[in-house]
């Protein structure tokens, strides 16, 4: 009973979404690669765990990604190992789109969510980053999707609170801005959804 109770525990914590913003705007950022940059990456692994391919930009993963579901007998037995994403290793932060984020939580119509397909446990790694850039993070919303659809989050998130007319999208993989695109194309609210690239 107690590990049935934990298992809902924890999905509620996964499943939620803001129901409580008040503001037009919704402000949301990617944290690797469009916030900041680090060594991180993900690997490939085969059965016995043994590492079979390093990726280390969002591009690389998007392309395996879509080459596994395109040829999945070819990667029979491999699975992803994210774990090198459960903390900040050696993070540079990308000035401009700092600032950006900044002013956005500076407007008091604006809300910031952070969104990352970090795993959840990373969270609190990310607060303490830019909490070390002496960065305010009392009003961001920080959230980890452990690579789950951030259109889905979003969407969830606009039809949640009623007075967010605007979503405005940050993040260096076509992949999730495609998603969050196809996920409005029929919702009743403004969208800038924007690729970046380094």
């Amino acid at each position: 009973m107690k590990f049935l109770i934990e298992n809902w525990r924890r999905f509620i914590k996964e499943e939620t979404f803001p129901i409580d913003i008040k503001k037009e705007v919704l402000a949301v950022f990617d944290f690797d690669h469009t916030l900041a940059y680090t060594d991180s990456s993900t690997k490939l692994l085969n059965k016995d765990g043994e590492e079979i391919k390093v990726l280390r930009t969002q591009k690389d993963q998007d392309d395996l990604t879509t080459d596994m579901e395109n040829n999945p007998d070819k990667y029979k037995d491999t699975r992803f190992d994210f774990s090198d994403f459960d903390d900040i290793q050696d993070a540079e932060h990308d000035k401009e789109m700092v600032e950006r984020m900044v002013e956005y939580d500076k407007d008091p119509n604006a809300q910031v969510i952070i969104l990352t397909a970090r795993d959840p446990i990373a969270e609190d790694a990310i607060q303490a980053y830019f909490n070390e850039l002496e960065i305010d993070t009392k009003n961001f919303i920080i959230k980890g999707l452990a690579g789950k659809s951030k259109g889905d989050y979003i969407l969830n998130t606009v039809e949640n609170n009623p007075s967010i007319k605007k979503v405005l999208f940050w993040d260096d993989s076509e992949k999730n801005v495609n998603d969050v695109k196809n996920k409005f194309k029929d919702a009743n609210i403004e969208l800038d959804a924007t690729l970046v690239r380094k």
